[in-house]
């Protein structure tokens, strides 16, 4: 049966095909083409590292960018009882997320690092040495937590103490046996006031044994595990929950439900963020009305942090009665001597 026009054709291109002129050829297209395909793969990757090294390009155009200042509320509620972070304020001039102790976090990009899409919970939580939150567990040192309820203690006024009285007759002149007592006085107080002081120092330097030994302690939430006695929740199983509430004076706004790692939630204005340990179908509610109250105080410029009187607190000078010229010192007691001649 004779060929056909296209199987004549296939012959001659098969025979064409594998001479020893094609065979000596080297495919300079693919081997080019492999080239550009490893050339453009290396060069995406070293951009992707240098755009997450150096986030300028987005951090100068999203909120919050660097040099602004916001004002939000984040707080723990742990098996019913909410607790605030401690003050993590160390420079202000460099620090951009600080925690005031009450709640308040002060969100204030200082690098563009910190700035547009970076300025996240993570950032915060970090600076809190054994302080760690996932989706599955809460790891909170006792030194990472402040005082759930922040009171205010009212200063408190010194007692009276007696004031320094001179009579007529002080203002005569001393005898010698007056001056000798005067004398033996001030080197015996002097003594006193030397013992004193070294008994302060031995005893400063004991308290600072005491304190370098105290250990701190960690708990641990974890999916699963329960609630400790003393606990509202007490006994109950819990999981590890997050929300937070876009704005504080939207009263009747949903919660947005975090699903993830809570470290990733972006820091917004005026925002109220609850991360916490609760039963499984228990809602998270937002931070306390003291934590919310302090949100808004900062924000329109006042203190951010509680104020406690603190131990051993000098008392200013009290004014005396009216005539008297001799200010009077809390604590302080003082006799006089007339001489009679």
């Amino acid at each position: 049966m004779p060929r056909s026009s296209t199987g004549k054709w296939v012959a001659r291109a098969g025979s064409t095909g594998g001479g020893r002129t094609y065979r000596g050829q080297v495919p300079a297209n693919w081997y080019a083409v492999l080239v550009l395909i490893v050339i453009l793969g290396l060069g995406s990757v070293v951009f992707a590292r240098y755009e997450y090294q150096n986030p300028s390009s987005t951090a100068n155009t999203v909120a919050p960018t660097k040099g602004t200042q916001w004002f939000t509320a984040m707080v723990f509620d742990l098996c019913g009882t909410q607790s605030t972070l401690a003050s993590n304020e160390v420079s202000p001039t460099t620090q951009s997320f600080i925690s005031t102790g009450n709640g308040v976090v002060v969100v204030s990009p200082k690098t563009t690092a910190d700035a547009g899409n970076n300025a996240v919970l993570g950032k915060l939580l970090s600076s809190y040495k054994g302080l760690s939150v996932t989706s599955t567990e809460i790891r909170l040192p006792s030194t990472a937590l402040a005082s759930s309820t922040p009171t205010t203690t009212p200063p408190t006024t010194a007692p009276s103490s007696p004031t320094s009285t001179t009579s007529p007759s002080s203002t005569t002149s001393t005898t010698a046996a007056s001056s000798t007592t005067s004398s033996t006085s001030s080197t015996g107080s002097k003594e006193r006031s030397s013992k004193t002081k070294s008994k302060t120092s031995s005893k400063k330097t004991s308290s600072t044994k005491a304190a370098s030994k105290v250990k701190t302690s960690t708990k641990v939430f974890r999916n699963g595990g329960t609630c400790p006695a003393g606990t509202k929740d007490a006994g109950k199983k819990g999981v590890v929950k997050a929300a937070y509430w876009p704005s504080a004076f939207a009263s009747k706004a949903k919660p947005v439900i975090v699903k993830g790692d809570p470290n990733s939630i972006k820091f917004l204005d005026y925002q109220l963020i609850t991360v916490g340990f609760v039963p499984q179908g228990t809602s998270l509610p937002k931070p306390s009305g003291t934590v919310v109250t302090a949100l808004l105080t900062a924000s329109t410029g006042g203190s951010t942090t509680p104020t406690t009187g603190p131990t051993g607190s000098t008392t200013p000078p009290t004014t005396g009665p009216t005539g008297s010229t001799t200010p009077t010192t809390a604590g302080s007691t003082s006799t006089t001597t007339s001489s009679s001649k």
